[in-house]
């Protein structure tokens, strides 16, 4: 058995506190994402809140992880680059490839190539409700 139902809006996991892009690494002010129920992201996106004062552009990977803080659970789902000076009340976005996720995943956050001066956005995503878990089919056999 299948459910799908299309969500109508961008989903946020998390506050609405935009994270610094003007050092590299996981900023500290966005922490992560909590998943509380199972979706399937197919858009990944970033809210400018702080006017990307760079000569060049910022790149960002949104990460998805099992085990919060844990360097081998994560999986990048989707690269986001920011054009410089981008304005702000701006949303850069990428389609994905489909990233399932499950109750209690975390996604984060990981700038790669820092704003020069400053910077700042908040994530955003766009997802289908996925209800199924696999334990329903647990008595479904494939066929050859």
């Amino acid at each position: 058995m299948a459910y799908e139902k299309k969500s109508p809006a961008l989903i946020q996991f998390g506050t609405l506190a935009g994270a610094s892009m003007a050092s590299t690494g996981i900023p500290a002010s966005a922490m992560s994402y909590l998943c509380v129920q199972n979706v399937r992201i197919t858009r990944v996106g970033l809210y400018v809140t702080i006017v990307m004062n760079s000569s060049a552009p910022v790149v960002v990977q949104v990460i998805r992880s099992t085990v919060l803080n844990s360097v081998t659970t994560q999986t990048v789902i989707g690269t986001i680059t920011i054009p410089a000076t981008q304005a702000i009340n701006n949303i850069v976005y990428k389609d994905i490839t489909p990233a399932n996720c499950v109750i209690g995943d975390h996604i984060l956050l990981n700038v790669t190539t820092a704003a020069t001066s400053s910077g700042s956005a908040f994530l955003v995503l766009e997802a289908d409700y996925d209800p199924e878990v696999a334990l329903n089919q647990t008595k479904m056999i494939a066929s050859a």
